[in-house]
């Protein structure tokens, strides 16, 4: 069998065309038109089975192979089903699912051809187990022998339907599998247990069989992940910190003379109590000193041009972005803005100063403190109006009870001070969801001017986002219940090809709310003209390299899309208009 390369996600979602070609002398039926069995005259309930992973979990999984590129075997129109969906997967999930350690399963099957069927008895089977067990049984029917109407019903009574599970009973009940896998390559069904005694019940699904998710080779392969073989997921490694000072009772030496946030080390304060105990008493007394003398209109602070590029290693992920379908990315950046270049020369030019003009947000109990100001140099230039968000660690939020009940309930140190952000961290996620996502700045995204170094009046220093100023409303304070139906559903239709742009590029916003998505013309929405800006990034799940194995991309593990479903709601879209944009996810975005 000739290989070629080809990623998994690929490999495992073509190869089942057979229902879009179906053949002209084998029409689709309307309804089912056989008689109630005379001799098994009761009827069948049937019930859906209960998978784990279910196949949106399997589909997610998968989804962490898409940037794999394996020599996978090649299939032809002209080989027989076996060949095109059972070996193929088989070698595969061997070679790529399977860990190579003697404690998982192993796998094998068997093939037996009769005049109006295939059948395939996949084996699984351990190092110390005397004799190996039959996992799943693939029936391959020819055409016209089984009649899915009648098992598309709740209540089974087909005549034909009822001999089919009368067989299929008697394969569970003599061979044991634990799956029956039966298919004419147009539609399929797994059957995992049928009772003949009690209720007359079947537990099945049902599936069109088309080149996607549902494709004969998907179906196999999710059957092989079922509970008693590895259990593959893409979700990121958590690697918890370990090392000499995980015992408590060794003394740890204090941090001397502390002038910010970053003078602490993490490491330590889950380890030493004293150490956390005065941590939150420098950063109270600190928070306290700040607003003293608060930053108000006419403050000017110096500005470190580029020193987060220069001084720390910027995020960034070793997968490529794919390319978003062309419909999105005309959504997402209609309505695009100029670059204000003058500020990009300003920066680019010797001792700058920031000014404050305006005080959007200065507390404490903040992750950022927002202004409006402009740039100022020593010649007298003077830049257009710009966004300062400043990350300033010291007036973080910090419950200091939780954080120090956490020496006490949370046994491990890795664990504790979860609750408790770094400035430098959420300075990492703006300043990479940016770059991540530089073709839309100016569109969905402001302009960003950069991360740099900011230096107050007091001595404190802090790493700042320069961003464009965007006019316009929040959402939250738009009332979108009165707009027309077809608005709100263009509306909704524009905010879900704004999370696709997303997810495409690996961000995931778990956070969203109203004031996170402005609109730039008001409170009105044009559905063929205005634009939307996403804004506050500090806090998305990225892709960040952090996988199982080279190749596998991470998961991301926020679900923005069921944040913004609930939001839409919450300002008052009906959930009929919302509908299901935000349930089912393309390979691309999970």
């Amino acid at each position: 069998m000739t290989t070629t390369p080809q990623s998994p996600v690929d490999f495992l979602d073509t190869g089942s065309e057979k229902l879009a070609a179906r053949s002209p002398h084998f029409p689709a039926v309307a309804s089912c038109s056989h008689p109630l069995s005379q001799s098994e005259s009761r009827p069948f309930t049937s019930m859906e089975i209960d998978f784990f992973p279910e196949l949106g979990h399997y589909r997610q999984s998968m989804a962490a192979l898409r940037f794999k590129q394996l020599q996978l075997p090649q299939t032809g129109s002209s080989q027989t089903p076996v060949q095109k969906y059972v070996e193929p997967v088989l070698d595969f999930f061997k070679r790529e699912m399977i860990p190579r350690r003697s404690a998982y399963p192993s796998i094998s099957f068997e093939c037996h051809t009769s005049f109006d069927r295939d059948v395939v008895h996949v084996y699984h089977s351990r190092p110390r187990w005397t004799e190996r067990k039959l996992f799943m049984i693939i029936i391959f029917q020819r055409e016209e022998t089984i009649c899915w109407h009648g098992f598309a019903s709740d209540v089974i009574h087909c005549s034909t339907c009822l001999a089919l599970l009368t067989e299929w009973n008697e394969l569970l009940k003599l061979q044991r599998p634990e799956y029956i896998l039966v298919t004419d390559e147009y539609k399929a069904t797994i059957v995992d247990s049928i009772d003949v005694l009690i209720i007359y019940c079947v537990q099945r699904m049902i599936f069109d069989v088309a080149s996607g998710p549902h494709s004969l080779r998907n179906l196999v392969n999710f059957l092989l992940l079922q509970p008693s073989f590895r259990k593959f997921d893409g979700l990121p490694w958590y690697r918890p910190v370990h090392g000499a000072l995980n015992d408590n009772t060794h003394p740890v030496a204090p941090t001397m003379d502390p002038l910010n946030f970053q003078h602490f080390d993490r490491y330590t304060l889950q380890r030493s109590l004293p150490e956390l105990q005065a941590f939150l008493s420098f950063k109270e007394e600190a928070a306290q000193r700040c607003f003293a003398h608060p930053l108000d209109c006419g403050a000017t602070l110096q500005v470190k041009v580029d020193a987060f590029a220069k001084q720390e290693r910027p995020w960034r992920s070793p997968f490529p972005s794919p390319e978003v379908p062309r419909y999105t990315y005309k959504y997402v950046t209609r309505a695009s803005r100029p670059r204000a270049s003058c500020i990009d020369d300003i920066l680019a030019g010797p001792a700058v100063t920031f000014k404050i003009t305006t005080v959007v947000r200065h507390k404490p109990d903040a992750f950022s403190q927002v202004f409006f100001g402009v740039l100022l140099t020593e010649d007298g230039q003077v830049s257009p109006p710009v966004c300062l968000k400043l990350f300033w660690g010291i007036l973080f939020p910090a419950d200091s009870k939780f954080l120090l009940e956490d020496f006490e309930y949370v046994a491990n140190p890795s664990f504790r001070l979860r609750s408790l952000h770094s400035a430098l961290d959420l300075v990492q996620r703006e300043e990479s969801v940016y770059h991540r996502l530089q073709q839309y700045q100016g569109s969905m995204l402001p302009h960003s001017y950069g991360l740099h170094q900011f230096s107050l009046e007091n001595g404190s220093v802090a790493y700042g986002a320069l961003l464009e100023v965007i006019p316009g409303t929040p959402l939250s304070d738009v009332q979108v219940s009165d707009w027309s139906v077809g608005t709100q559903t263009a509306f909704v239709q524009h905010v879900r090809e704004c999370l696709r742009a997303l997810l495409y590029a690996g961000v995931d916003q778990g956070d969203f709310h109203g004031g996170q998505i402005l609109m730039p013309n008001g409170p009105g929405y044009s559905p063929d003209r205005d634009g939307l800006v996403l804004i506050d990034f500090a806090f998305t799940v990225q892709r960040l390299g952090d996988e199982q194995a080279p190749g596998v991309v991470a998961t991301l593990l926020e679900r923005g899309n069921l944040v913004l479903d609930r939001l839409l709601n919450c300002v008052g879209i009906a959930s009929d208009i919302i509908g299901p944009r935000f349930e089912d996810l393309d390979i691309n975005e999970y």
